[in-house]
């Protein structure tokens, strides 16, 4: 330790100064290899987010796709595009020519695959361009049905709660206001029934 000392007290007070300077500079190379490090990962789990959101977006479409690409859906829509879905209190036996639909088919397979889209646009993982290019005339033909509003209104007031399904009437509205101004006026502005 004494030689240690005395080999260090044969240099000066410049040599000292000279490796301060060369320490803070290997401690500033570290912190800049360092932050170049940290960015390329931070970088590469923001890419692996973004790609795991395009999966997740792809997954929410293929189960939307499943649940309002079918042939009942089609049906469904074609009788609110025309304004005869007739909309039962009991399930009936139906050939495939009549528009009659029980309750619980119509909320099953038509309203809540709605309200699911609603929930999947607002929560980012489908966007309304998409939405609008995919079930745009859906929706809109839907929600401007007057049976398709009655029912909703009294599902509201039978549980009274007037939140029931906001998610849809949300929805309809978004793709409704995407139109030119003409071709909104062909569309319903509320939910409310027409007395």
């Amino acid at each position: 330790m004494i030689k240690l000392i005395l080999i260090l007290s044969k240099f000066d007070g410049t040599w000292w100064t000279a490796f301060a300077a060369l320490a803070a500079l290997l401690g500033a190379l570290a912190t800049i290899v360092y932050t170049f490090i940290t960015f390329s990962l931070f970088k590469k789990t923001k890419e692996s987010i973004e790609s795991a959101n395009k999966v997740a977006a792809f997954n929410t479409y293929i189960k939307i796709k499943e649940s309002l690409c079918n042939e009942d859906v089609d049906k469904m829509v074609e009788s609110c595009s025309s304004n005869k879905i007739i909309i039962t209190e009991m399930p009936t036996l139906r050939d495939i020519y009549t528009n009659s639909y029980h309750k619980k088919e119509v909320r099953s397979k038509l309203i809540d695959a709605i309200e699911d889209l609603a929930k999947y646009e607002r929560d980012g993982l489908i966007t309304l361009e998409d939405v609008d290019f995919a079930y745009g005339y859906l929706i809109l033909n839907v929600g401007n049905c007057e049976a398709i509003v009655k029912f909703l209104n009294e599902i509201r007031k039978s549980y009274e709660n007037n939140d029931i399904y906001q998610g849809f009437e949300t929805l309809y509205l978004k793709v409704r206001n995407m139109l030119k101004v003409e071709e909104q006026l062909k569309y319903r502005l509320d939910f409310k029934a027409k007395e």
